[in-house]
């Protein structure tokens, strides 16, 4: 009997035992007569003690970075060495590093996958930059933004992927139709035609015919689907991209008084005719204790520019950009919306309508594409004999957004510090508004304590002082 490398471990065998003698009379286990004999099973177990069937399979280590493409690293990335092996899947963490230990003399596809976070770096101002690249007013610059904008996948850069880009800025849909949150593009591949990155396919995977030895350098530069301008957050340690923050920009409504079962009316519009944004994104929110939104009236802002679903709860979220061949948000009295509402309780504009950044950040995009945060002003006002007040903050206490009202007789400056009990300044705003009533939205994690609170407003002729409370959530 020849036992190899393969037998092992234990092997069954039979033992047979015979004896010399000769009985012819004796009956043996086979029913023959004739010469004693036994058998009995047994398990022999076969061991290689000097090593010699000792075959550890070759390893290799596979690794590379997921970066940007403006070079920064991508965390929470599921890479995978083949599909299935997918129990070797690892996660990249805040450095975009992956690298495996595989065993050679095999084949692997390295695929990288994410899911996730598809809002991430997205704004209107992405809008923005794909409808003046669709208008041949300013191109993409390059392949990736390119494969950036094509938000449903169709290989080509349309005035359906603002349609369908709108829609998730909105909040209407979630997700890209025909497309991941994240596209990863192997680095090693060169566009043969970077104004047309569809003209071949482009690869998004690393293959490895045949795995001999270590393997570095397989690299991806990820795609942040829907992100033009690159101020997606990749990591714990990027901030994204900065932007100055430039000048407020004001809508103005009118303020008025209404009572219980009225309709009442709020048109916005920019506060300063001269002043020109070519896009804006925002929170309309309105106390629906106060207000039901019976109808929305189109101007410059139409139904595809907002998403009323949450409009029971008091909230509008609206995007909106300029015609990109034009100057921007036109000259002269352009209505941008209105709203028709029915009042349930007498109140006053200025106390139940505000701008926030609840559910959408509120921001407007100059003509210069500078960032500038969005303010509403009210006028007239409708204190009577009062030039200027500060009112209570709202709501009060807060656990993350309040708006503190304050109206002041003419334009400019305007500092708001927060104090805690013991006369600490916790937190401090300066700003430039316009004359009338304004609104200064106010975000509890900006402020560096909680509780019992003191807020001071004040211009060079005026101040007024008030207390308000932040929850601890």
């Amino acid at each position: 009997m020849v036992l190899t490398c393969d037998e092992i471990g234990f092997v069954p065998l039979r033992v047979y035992l015979w004896d010399s003698a000769y009985n012819p009379t004796a009956v043996q286990p086979d029913g023959t007569v004739g010469t004693n004999y036994t058998t009995c099973d047994v398990l022999l177990n076969l061991t290689d003690n000097q090593g010699l069937c000792t075959t550890a399979a070759a390893m290799g280590v596979v690794s590379g970075l997921i970066l940007t493409e403006a070079g920064q690293p991508v965390s929470g990335v599921e890479v995978t060495p083949r599909n299935d092996l997918m129990n070797y899947m690892m996660m990249t963490e805040d450095d975009g590093i992956f690298n495996f230990e595989l065993e050679t003399a095999e084949e692997y596809m390295i695929t990288p996958y994410s899911p996730q976070d598809y809002l991430n770096g997205v704004s209107t101002f992405d809008i923005v930059l794909i409808s003046k690249h669709i208008l041949n007013v300013q191109l993409l610059d390059s392949p990736y933004k390119l494969i950036a904008a094509d938000i449903n996948n169709s290989g080509t850069v349309t005035t359906l992927d603002l349609v369908h880009l709108r829609k998730a800025v909105l909040g209407v849909t979630q997700g890209f139709p025909n497309n991941n949150s994240w596209r990863f593009i192997n680095a090693s591949f060169e566009f043969p035609d970077p104004s047309n990155p569809w003209l071949e396919p482009f690869p998004e995977s690393a293959s490895i015919p045949l795995l001999t030895h270590n393997m570095g350098g397989l690299d991806f530069i990820a795609v942040k689907i829907g992100d033009i301008n690159g101020n997606v957050v990749a990591n714990a340690n990027d901030s994204g991209e900065e932007r100055a923050t430039h000048e407020v920009y004001y809508l103005r409504t009118d303020d008025k008084q209404f009572s219980a079962g009225e309709t009442v009316e709020a048109m916005f519009m920019p506060a300063d005719a001269m002043d020109e944004v070519q896009g804006l994104q925002m929170t309309l929110q309105f106390d629906p204790a106060t207000l039901a939104l019976e109808a929305v009236e189109e101007g410059l802002v139409t139904m595809a520019h907002l998403n009323t679903e949450m409009a029971a709860r008091g909230i509008i979220t609206v995007s909106w950009d300029a015609d990109a061949t034009a100057a921007g948000l036109t000259q002269g009295e352009s209505t941008l919306m209105g709203l028709r509402f029915r009042a349930l309780e007498d109140g006053r504009m200025s106390e139940a309508v505000a701008i926030t950044s609840r559910s959408l950040k509120a921001e407007a995009y100059g003509l210069d594409d500078s960032l500038r945060p969005i303010a509403l002003n009210f006028a007239p006002a409708q204190k009577e004999g009062e030039s200027f007040f500060l009112e209570q903050n709202r709501p009060n206490p807060f656990g993350d957004q309040t708006v503190i009202g304050f109206q002041i007789p003419k334009a400019g400056d305007v500092t708001l510090t927060i104090y805690d009990t013991h006369g600490k300044v916790v937190q401090q705003y300066r700003q430039y508004f316009a004359a009338g009533y304004n609104q200064l939205l106010v975000d509890a994690k900006d402020i560096a304590a909680k509780g019992l609170l003191y807020y001071k407003l004040e211009t060079d002729q005026y101040a007024a002082t008030k207390k308000m409370v932040i929850l601890n959530q």
